[in-house]
C-alpha cells in the first residue's frame, strides 16, 4: 500500500476491529492511494477479480463527487510506479503546465470505475476518448514510452447520465456522515480476464444489490500480447473534487471451473445476535453440471465442529437463490422457500447448475453463548466437483471461510501489595484492581462480585473501596457493584490494610476472584493472588 497520502486499512482506526475496508482515498482533494498484490501470476492463466466497493461523500456541494477507482494489470517484471492522479485514476498519464506524470509503469490494461467522467476525457495528457462521461466503466491500454500513444482509450460504457440518481450510479449521490449500508448502496465488480489465442477476452460485470444477479457492463478483446507474468493492483484518486474510495472482500483467482465464496453480515457480533452467512457457488464453465457437492461447517475458535443446540449457535433458516435459472436446483429444497428445520452440522447440499451461473445460499443463525477458543465463530464452505465429471484445474477457490468475533466483557483481577515483606509494626496493604479487558462494555445492572478470603493469620485494620458494597462473613470479604464498566477501564482500587503476624516462617498467599453475572468472553482469567513474605529474623552476634 502507498500513495500520497497512503491507502490504509480502516479496521481499528475508522471502523471496529476486524471489520474494515481498504480506504484508497479520504474525502479530501488531490489524494492518490494505491495497493497491489505482490504475488505474480503467469499471464497464460488469466484472472478473475471480484470485490465490493463504496464511493461516498459527507456532503453534496461543488467540491464533491470525484474521481474514481482504477483496477489494473501490470508487468510483474517492472518496478511499481503509479500513474497520474485525478481523472487518470493512477493508471493513465497526467500533464499540467509544470509537470508530466507518465502512466503506470508496465501497465497492460486499466479498468476505470469513473464517477466524475475524466478517465474517458482526452485532456491532461490522456490519449483518446469521447470526452467527459460520468458514471462510466472504461478500459485503457498498455503504457508506452510515447505520450502520444500511451494508455489509449479502448472502450467505455456510461451507466447513467444523471449526476444525482443512485439507480445505476458509480458513486453514492446522497450525502451521509457514515458509510452507506449495503441496503442503501451496494456495488460489486467482477472482472474476468480470460486467455484467448495469446490475448485476453475481458468481461466486466457488476451487482447493484445483494440479492440481484450479476449484470454484464462490457466485453473487450485485447490486441496486445500480455507480458509473461502480471500483477494486479488498485488505485483511487481525487482532484479538486473528491469522494471516499474504499474496497473490501477482494477475491483474485483463475477464471473457469467452479468456485465458492462466503461472507457474513457481522464480523463483530454479540450473544443474541443473528448472523447471516452468504455462500455463493459459481459455475464458471461453459457446461451444465450436476451433483456438485457443497458442505458448510460451523466451528469454534479451537476448530471444533459445533453441535447444534448445544447453547453456542443454532441455525434458524436456510434458503437459496437461483436468480431465475430454473435448472439451478438444490436437492430437497425449493428456491426462495426457507428451510427452518432438520439442520445438521456440517450441512450438505447437492447442486445442479447451468453453465456460467451462480447459486447463492443464505444461512441465518443465532449466537447463544461465547464459543470456546476466544469467542471465535468460523464458518467454512467447501465444494467437491469430482461427482460432476468436469475438469477443475484450480482447486484453491473450492473452499472459503469467514470468522466472526463474539464481543463481550472480560473481567480480570490484578493483586498487588505495598511491600513484599511483612511489616507487623505498621501493617501492609493489599491493592486489588478489577478491569474489563474484553471487547465490549459490561452491562449496567449485572452484578460484579469480588471475593477475597483473607488468610486467618492476618488482622484486617481498614478497607478503602470507593463505590463498592462491602460485606464479610468471618475472613471472607465480598465486594459488589453493578454499574457498567467500559472496555479497557477499571473500577476504583480496593485497598485492604492489615496487620501480619509478628513472627512466622511461611509465606502468606492472598487469593481473590471476580464473578460477573453477565456473559464473559473468557472465564479462566478471573483469579489472581499475591504473596507476602515473613519478616526476616533479627540477626546478632553472641559474645561469651
Amino acid at each position: 500500500m502507498g500513495g500520497s497520502p497512503s491507502a490504509y486499512l480502516t479496521s481499528g482506526i475508522d471502523d471496529a476491529n476486524n471489520d474494515g475496508w481498504l480506504r484508497l482515498t479520504k474525502f479530501v482533494n488531490n489524494q492518490k492511494g494505491y495497493a497491489y498484490i505482490s504475488s505474480k501470476f503467469p499471464s497464460t492463466l488469466g484472472a478473475l477479480i471480484d470485490f465490493e466497493y463504496k464511493i461516498w461523500r459527507t456532503n453534496i456541494s461543488e467540491n464533491s463527487g470525484a474521481d474514481g477507482i482504477g483496477v489494473f494489470l501490470f508487468d510483474a517484471s517492472k518496478s511499481f510506479s503509479l500513474g497520474g492522479y485525478g481523472g487518470s485514476l493512477g493508471y493513465a498519464p497526467k500533464t499540467t503546465t509544470t509537470t508530466t506524470t507518465f502512466g503506470l509503469n508496465g501497465g497492460y490494461i486499466g479498468i476505470g470505475i469513473d464517477e466524475y467522467g475524466n478517465f474517458s476525457n482526452p485532456t491532461e495528457g490522456r490519449v483518446g476518448g469521447p470526452g467527459k462521461k460520468p458514471n462510466s466503466i472504461v478500459l485503457r491500454s498498455v503504457t508506452t514510452n510515447d505520450l502520444q500513444t500511451t494508455n489509449q482509450y479502448l472502450i467505455g460504457v456510461q451507466l447513467q447520465a444523471s449526476p444525482t440518481s443512485n439507480l445505476n450510479s458509480v458513486d453514492y449521490n446522497t450525502a451521509t456522515i457514515t458509510r452507506p449500508t449495503d441496503s442503501e448502496f451496494y456495488r460489486r465488480i467482477k472482472i474476468t480476464v480470460m486467455p484467448n489465442a495469446g490475448k485476453y477476452d475481458i468481461t466486466v460485470k457488476w451487482r447493484t444489490a445483494t440479492n440481484r444477479p450479476d449484470s454484464t457492463i462490457l466485453t473487450y478483446q485485447t490486441t496486445e500480447v500480455p507480458p509473461d507474468s502480471l500483477r494486479i493492483g488498485f488505485a483511487a484518486s481525487t482532484g479538486a473534487l473528491y469522494n471516499y474510495h474504499e474496497i473490501r472482500n477482494l477475491i483474485v483467482t483463475t477464471p473457469g471451473g467452479v468456485s465458492v465464496e462466503k461472507w457474513v453480515d457481522k464480523i463483530n457480533a454479540k450473544v443474541g445476535n443473528q448472523l447471516t452467512y452468504t455462500v455463493s457457488v459459481n459455475n464458471l464453465t461453459t457446461s451444465n453440471i450436476a451433483n456438485l457437492e457443497l458442505s458448510d461447517t460451523i466451528k469454534d475458535g479451537n476448530g471444533n465442529t459445533l453441535i447444534l443446540g448445544n447453547d453456542y449457535f443454532n441455525i434458524d433458516s436456510i434458503s437459496f437463490i437461483n436468480y431465475g435459472k430454473v435448472t439451478n436446483t438444490v436437492m430437497g429444497m425449493t428456491a426462495g422457500e426457507p428451510k427452518t428445520s432438520g439442520f445438521t452440522n456440517p450441512m450438505n447440499f447437492n447442486l445442479n447448475m447451468e453453465a456460467n451461473s451462480i447459486t447463492t445460499f443464505k444461512i441465518s443463525g443465532t449466537i447463544k453463548n461465547i464459543t470456546q477458543g476466544g469467542g471465535l465463530l468460523t464458518n467454512v464452505a467447501a465444494i467437491d466437483p469430482s461427482p460432476t465429471g468436469i475438469l477443475d484445474e484450480d482447486k484453491t477457490n473450492n473452499i472459503s471461510q469467514v470468522t466472526s468475533y463474539i464481543l463481550d466483557a472480560d473481567f480480570t483481577t490484578n493483586s498487588a501489595i505495598d511491600s513484599d515483606c511483612a511489616n507487623p509494626d505498621t501493617g501492609n496493604t493489599f491493592l486489588i484492581t478489577v478491569s474489563n479487558t474484553g471487547s465490549e462494555n459490561s452491562i449496567a445492572g449485572k452484578t460484579v462480585t469480588l471475593t477475597d478470603t483473607i488468610p486467618i493469620s492476618l488482622t484486617v485494620k481498614n478497607i478503602t473501596a470507593t463505590g463498592w458494597i462491602i460485606s464479610n462473613s468471618g475472613n471472607v470479604y465480598t465486594f459488589t457493584r453493578n454499574e457498567a464498566l467500559n472496555l479497557g477501564s477499571s473500577y476504583p482500587l480496593i485497598g485492604i490494610e492489615f496487620l501480619p503476624p509478628a513472627s512466622g516462617t511461611n509465606a502468606i498467599i492472598n487469593s481473590v476472584s471476580v464473578h460477573y453475572d453477565g456473559i464473559e468472553a473468557v472465564s479462566d482469567n478471573n483469579n489472581s493472588q499475591v504473596v507476602l513474605h515473613p519478616k526476616p529474623a533479627t540477626s546478632g552476634i553472641y559474645h561469651q
